[in-house]
This record gives C-alpha cells, structure tokens and sequence, in this order.
C-alpha cells in the first residue's frame, strides 16, 4: 500500500511539472478567457495561470509561490460591503454567468494589490523575440476612491524579479460616484490591443507575465473598484521592430576658424537590426568612434554598442546646425540635434612683461631680464626689434638686435644693456 501510494504520489508531481506552464512556440497564438472557471467562489485557475494577493500596494509577489485558485464569486449587482480578495468574477449572475474573468477587490487593509500570473514556455525550436499581447480590463463594482485603480502588466525571466511592460500594458480608471456595483456587469470594459511586448525568448526558456491590480497612486484602498482580465491572447512573434537607441545630448560647440573644436559625446547602441548603423554628421561636423579619425560619416555593425564622439570642424567661419542622423534597414531615423560657431580670429600678439631699469659699464653687457611673447592666429612670423643699445636672444646665450620667431611661438624672451657705449638709452 506505502509502494503504491508512493507511486501515486510521485506520477501526480511529475504530471503538475510538466502541465505547469503555458507552451508557445513561434507564430503561434496562446488564448484564455476563464470560462472555464466555472461559478465555484474557490475555482482552480486554468493550466500555467497563478494569483495572489498582499498588503502592499503596487506590489508583485512571485509565481512559484502563488495560488492555483480564487476566493470569491462577483457578477451583477455587487454590494458595497462586498468582501476583499482573489475574485471569480461573471458577465452576469454570479452563479450562473458562464462569461468569467479573473480579478480582485481591495479593503482599506487587505488586497492592496492583487496579481494574476502566468508562465509561457518556448516549447519550439525558434527564438521568440516579441510578443503580440491583447485582452480586456473589465469593471465589476465602482468605487470612489479618488485615486482610481488600474491594472498594469510586468514580465519577468524567473517569475520573482519583475519589469514594468510600459504604458502600452497600463489601464487606469478614475474614481467613480459610488461604491455600487452594476445590474449587467461588467458596467465597463477597456481593451488593450495588440500591444508589443520585446523580449527574446530562447527555445526551452520561459517568460513570466503579471498583471497587478492596486491603487493607482497613494497608499489608501478603501471604497476600491473591482476590476477583472478575461479575453487574453498572446501571439508570439518571430521578429521584433528593428531599433536605435541614442543616449544622450550636445552643447553648442564653438571654435576658431582652421582649429577643430573639443569633441563632445553620446552613445548609440541597436536591437534587432538586420543592417549596418549609418551615422551621418550636418555640414562643419565630424564624427568618430575613437576620437582620432573623424570623418562625416559612419558605418557601424548592427550589434554596435559604444560611445561616438562629434567635433566642429573648424574648416570655415559661420553658424553652423542640424541634426545627427542615425539610420538602419528597416528602422526608424533618430535624430540628434548639434549646432555650434566658428568664429574668424583676431591675430594677436599676448606679451607679459616687466622689465626694471637696466644699468651696466662700458664694455660689459648688463644682466637680462625676461619678459613672454605669445602668438596667436598669425599667419606670419612674429619679428622682434630692439631698440638701440639693446639686444635680445630666446636662450639666454645668443643676444643679437632683432629675432624673427615662428607665428605659434609662445615663450621667453630675454633682453640685456649692450654695454657697448657709455650713455642713456
């Protein structure tokens, strides 16, 4: 009786591992609408669908230690002071409705937040790497919290860590007049429609979807709506939309004419690209992946990740805008905008100086001083002339009466009192 027992035991385990989840393989549709149910307060949930229930609002719990079964029952005419929970809600009579859907009901301090979970499995050879989502939030009591309650749909690779399926899987309701329910529930019914979730799916793997019902915002859930899913379909999708992804922003630039300005940088990266980025700069711009070879355009591989750096050429005065444009088979274009100046210089000759009096005797050259010459934006020679008795040198060794220095020079420049002849210069 023990052998047999054990036997029972086990082959019941081994059958709930294997049915657990929901299969889904490439180009394959996934449906649910619950009537399977039934009109029992504590149905099982159908094949790889879990709920639960907690005291946190906006809060998920995890799919492994979920529950396989509602509480309650709800349909036309839902009181009040009906209770909180895990709800088998009916298009109709709550006893009789063979229409079901899935759902929740918040009290001031229980079910603040209420989950319905489900677990798809690629039981396919092909990556799945989007997924074509639809299904109904439906309202079977009003309520008058003024928060509202919604419904807002994660996912998640192991069923305990979850990400927010963006506003596409987000359905709000705003506060109602009261807290009645509906002679023909639901009383209101919000689709969501072939909304696209991205996520590569590797054969054998599994991904884990929730939809949490709370408060909409704030922490209070009394006077709360009931709201139910029912009509679930998940399409699973062999190719998800081609993007760019640019990060970042850029500053006006500025520089001198024939001076390329300092580069700034930003950060480009693709998902599901099936050709080469091409990044095409506006005129007087240079891009480059390295910051030492710039050129006006780029082509980078599809699976491209990293930091591009932009420079204002310098080539020639002027304003100088527009925008960065980032391109790939079958992508939308993603704009950067750029502007900057280039300005024509003033040539300039910067001199610091502080020379003291000079004294010396006859025939013997005074001690020097030293005083900096800087060029910039010459186009010629910086020539240098001393006046009599005077000379001058760069090195503190060779003096003589004039020095012709290059049009970038920036140094010093040392003087000394010839001594030559006796006198006042």
């Amino acid at each position: 009786m023990k052998k047999t027992l054990f036997i029972i035991l086990l082959t019941l385990s081994a059958i709930g591992g294997l049915f657990a989840q929901v299969n889904i393989q490439l180009g394959q549709t996934i449906s649910q609408n619950f009537d399977v149910l039934g009109t029992s307060a504590t149905a099982t949930m159908p094949t790889g669908w879990k709920v639960d229930k907690n005291t946190t609002v906006r809060t998920l719990g995890t799919y492994s230690t979920a529950l396989t079964a509602t509480e309650r029952i709800g349909g036309d005419g839902m009181t009040s002071s009906a209770g909180n929970g895990i709800y088998n809600y009916g298009a109709g009579a709550a006893n009789t409705a063979t229409d079901r859907a899935v759902g929740f009901l918040s009290s001031s301090s229980a079910t603040k937040s209420g989950n319905l979970y489900i677990q798809l499995t690629n039981n396919g050879s092909s990556v799945i790497n989007s997924f074509s989502i639809s299904y109904n939030v439906e309202k079977y009591r009003m309520g008058t919290n003024s928060a509202g309650f919604s419904y807002q749909m994660y996912y998640s690779a192991d069923g305990t860590t979850w990400t927010t399926a963006g506003s596409s899987f987000l359905t709000s309701f705003p506060a109602d007049a009261s807290t009645s329910g509906y002679d023909s529930a639901p009383g209101d019914t919000v689709p969501v429609t072939n909304a696209i979730l991205s996520y590569s799916l590797p054969a054998g793997s599994s991904l884990y979807l929730a939809w949490n019902y709370s408060v909409t915002i704030e922490t209070y859930t009394s006077f709360a709506q009931g709201l139910g899913i029912d009509d679930v379909s998940i399409t699973a999708g062999g190719t998800a939309a081609p993007t760019i992804i640019v990060s970042g922003s850029l500053s006006p630039f500025s520089t001198f004419t024939g001076t390329p300005s300092a580069a700034q940088t930003y950060t480009i990266s693709g998902q599901n690209l099936t050709g080469n980025i091409t990044v095409a700069a506006p005129t007087g711009f240079a891009l480059s992946t390295d910051n030492t070879t710039f050129s006006t355009t780029l082509s980078l591989a599809s699976d491209f990740s990293g930091t591009i750096y932009v420079r204002l050429t310098g080539v020639s005065a002027g304003t100088f805008s527009g925008n960065i444009v980032h391109s790939s088979p079958g992508a939308t274009n993603v704009n950067l905008a750029v502007e900057g100046t280039v300005t024509n210089p003033n040539p300039t000759i910067n001199i610091t100086a502080n020379l003291s009096t000079f004294s010396t005797q006859l025939g013997t050259p005074s001690a020097s001083q030293s005083y900096t010459v800087t060029g910039l934006f010459l186009t010629s020679a910086i020539s240098i002339t001393a006046p009599t008795g005077f000379t001058l040198s760069t090195d503190n060794t060779t003096f003589s009466t004039t020095l012709s220095l290059a049009n970038d020079f920036s140094g010093t420049i040392y003087v000394r009192l010839t001594g030559v002849s006796a006198g006042t210069f």
